[in-house]
């Protein structure tokens, strides 16, 4: 075997291959940022279709729903006496307002049933009427006025969705309110300064408790209100309660009466319901507030004066019992209240 002769200056050959002759594609990996691309898509798109078909229904909204009257008549009385809902039983028009709680808008002709709840749990003893409705036009709210048959304390509103599926917005309910046995809104002009509703609280009257306010000075609101209702506050023992509502300030703001001249709210008792016992065995209850607590009205300690530091007294030397035998509390007060014995 020859010698090799590798001229001067050449250089010797290499054992192994150049890496010139060698091809790039066998020794890097093909770039692969689309093909990642690609798979994040189809990944992307698999979660999106997945979340769709295994997404939490939707909430429907819930209708929300409340009622009022109006009680622009009353003008001039302290607004913390009139109550937010001031109806007698069958007569007065309830305002209702319904809208959804998403604000989205109610569908035309979509049917409401309305239906009483009591807040005691107990069944309610009326109705509303209409008792259903239908919205006449689309829209983000829909009013509309209903009565209710009965006198009763702290009754609802519920309004329902009619054949209601899963998509139906959810019932929803007026605050309680509580209906009255009677209401007489009665003008400034025309309001007796010698006896207030003595023409239907009088000893030919049919009812357990009623009441007549004696107004010296008149009022000054606009008009004067004396209801009478189921009395279901503590302190009431089943009878009915009275409730005097009016402006009695001055056009400076002072106190038209006081303790020392006040108003009278003179409390009638029937001799069924208050039979046998004296006169001072009796105890009137009292309140400042259209739907505060009512308290034990106290013994006046003079005649016709009302003591420093209460509101209101009951005055036994000017109480009584009448010739048909029912039992007259005369309670003093200067601001307007409520009342029952």
């Amino acid at each position: 075997m020859s010698d090799v002769v590798v001229p001067a200056g050449a250089a010797y050959p290499s054992k192994e291959p150049s890496m010139s002759f060698v091809s790039r594609s066998r020794l890097s990996p093909r770039p692969v940022h689309g093909v990642a691309a690609a798979l994040l898509l189809v990944v992307a798109m698999l979660a999106a279709g997945f979340g769709a078909a295994f997404a939490a229904p939707t909430t429907p909204p819930s209708l929300v729903v409340l009622a009022s009257t109006d009680n622009t008549a009353l003008t001039g009385a302290p607004t913390g006496a009139i109550p937010g809902v001031l109806a007698a039983k069958g007569s007065t028009s309830i305002t209702i307002t319904v809208s959804l709680s998403d604000g989205t808008e109610l569908s035309r002709g979509l049917v409401l049933d309305l239906a009483p709840v009591r807040q005691d749990g107990k069944k309610p003893a009326g109705s509303f009427s209409p008792s259903s409705y239908t919205v006449p036009v689309k829209g983000v709210s829909t009013v509309f006025t209903v009565t209710y048959s009965a006198a009763e304390d702290g009754i609802a509103l519920k309004a329902t969705v009619h054949k209601a599926n899963s998509t139906s917005p959810t019932p929803g309910q007026t605050a309680f309110f509580d209906v009255l046995e009677s209401l007489r809104v009665t003008p400034k002009n025309q309001v007796p300064t010698d006896g207030f509703g003595a023409d239907t609280c009088n000893s030919s009257s049919n009812v357990s408790v009623c009441g007549v306010v004696y107004l010296a000075r008149g009022i000054t609101s606009a008009a004067a209100a004396l209801s009478s209702g189921v009395c279901s506050d503590t302190g009431c023992s089943g009878g009915k309660e009275v409730q005097f509502i009016a402006g009695l300030s001055d056009a400076n703001g002072g106190d038209l009466y006081s303790r020392t001249n006040p108003a009278i709210l003179s409390l009638q008792c029937d001799k069924s319901r208050c039979g046998g016992k004296g006169v001072s065995s009796y105890t009137a209850y009292a309140s400042l507030s259209a739907t505060g607590a009512l308290t034990a009205v106290p013994a006046c300690e003079s005649k016709g004066v009302i003591q420093a530091g209460a509101d209101f007294c009951t005055d036994y030397v000017s109480s009584h019992r009448d010739n048909a035998g029912d039992v007259i509390l005369q309670v003093l007060f200067f601001k307007d209240m409520r009342g029952t014995m």
